[in-house]
């Protein structure tokens, strides 16, 4: 994982952009992402490509729970990926999110290029 590689300082970075820039994926506007961090998302494991668009994974949805509780649920409800019908929870099922073996289903709207 590229996580040892980066400065503590972009880690921030990265840590303190991921809800806009999951909020500019789902309004399809990848532009607003600044230049170099879907790269270091997907180094890092917080977005992975599927089939030519980005996927929030478990570690990205975990990173912005994080940011959520620091925040005392201040992260905009349209940067939380909304749960798939693949991940809403069955009668008897675990929560989405307290099986760390979950995997999120999401395709964020942007095409690999």
């Amino acid at each position: 994982m590229l996580t040892s590689m980066l400065p503590r300082s972009r880690l921030s970075q990265l840590r303190g952009a991921l809800s806009s820039s999951v909020a500019a994926l789902h309004r399809r506007n990848a532009a607003e992402i600044p230049a170099g961090y879907i790269e270091d998302y997907v180094s890092l494991s917080w977005l992975e490509w599927d089939g030519g668009h980005l996927r929030l994974t478990i570690v990205g949805t975990n990173i912005l729970q994080q940011l959520d509780l620091e925040l005392g649920g201040a992260v905009r409800p349209e940067s939380r990926p909304a749960l798939s019908s693949r991940q809403k929870k069955e009668p008897g099922a675990p929560a989405p999110g307290s099986n760390p073996s979950w995997r999120m289903e999401e395709t964020i709207g942007t095409q690999h290029t």
